[in-house]
């Protein structure tokens, strides 16, 4: 097991190709064996960038099948998390993305997942004007989203990319109307969780909200400045 991980994701992949799905039918394998080509092809890729994985979902009906693809896409989800790839391609570019969902502490559901345009993106950061949220805009600048059962935007967070491994999360958001009931925490857990499939080791932020990324891992990085969440796989 130690040598798979250090293998990355195409050693997972393949460990679950060769044992759990070993058995599957001819056409589910067939997909299964492109997408590992393409993984070993494109290095620089992850896997959820890749539209074989959303073929490779489309082809799992049964619930245990579903289980054991989340298992190998996300190790780091609880099994009672529900996710899905999504395909949001066009003729000419493939596009997928990773929908998931989080539940507040009033049994709430709420799903995210990137946004799905510029009006989206307006709309996250109107929750961050609204909650006085110093924010400025970049064009480095990276999103998720959070919605409620009807679509509604109701926080996110965005980041930037930064030197190999590090991210910087600039801002976490959820509209005020919806404090105090865990969203907030659940959010920052799912971009964690999505940041440890990308491979991504460090976190920073800066000190806005500062007690509540202390209370979820975050320590003060004093050679750079600002908070710092170191993150295991």
């Amino acid at each position: 097991l130690y040598r798979l991980k250090r293998l990355g994701a195409i050693g997972r992949y393949t460990l679950f190709r060769h044992t759990y799905f070993k058995d599957a039918d001819i056409h589910l394998l067939d997909i299964f064996d492109r997408l590992l080509v393409r993984m070993f092809r494109h290095p620089q890729m992850r896997p959820t960038q890749m539209v074989e994985l959303f073929e490779l979902q489309s082809e799992l009906s049964d619930p245990d099948d579903r289980l054991a693809y989340n298992r190998m896409v996300f190790p780091h989800r609880e099994r009672t998390q529900a996710v899905e790839i999504q395909d949001r391609g066009t003729p000419d570019m493939d596009r997928v993305v990773v929908r998931s969902e989080i539940v507040d502490e009033h049994g709430l559901r709420y799903n995210i997942t990137e946004p799905d345009g510029p009006a989206d993106v307006g709309q996250l950061y109107r929750l961050f004007l609204q909650a006085g949220f110093p924010k400025s805009i970049s064009e480095d600048d990276r999103y998720l989203v959070a919605m409620d059962q009807a679509e509604q935007i109701i926080g996110g967070v965005v980041y930037r990319l930064q030197a190999e491994g590090t991210v910087f999360l600039d801002g976490i958001v959820v509209n005020q109307t919806l404090q105090e009931r865990g969203i907030t925490g659940a959010i920052l857990a799912d971009f964690v969780t999505r940041m440890i499939a990308h491979r991504v080791t460090t976190v920073r932020t800066h000190f806005f909200l500062r007690p509540f990324y202390r209370r979820h891992g975050f320590q003060l990085d004093t050679r750079r400045g600002g908070l710092v969440r170191y993150l295991q796989e």
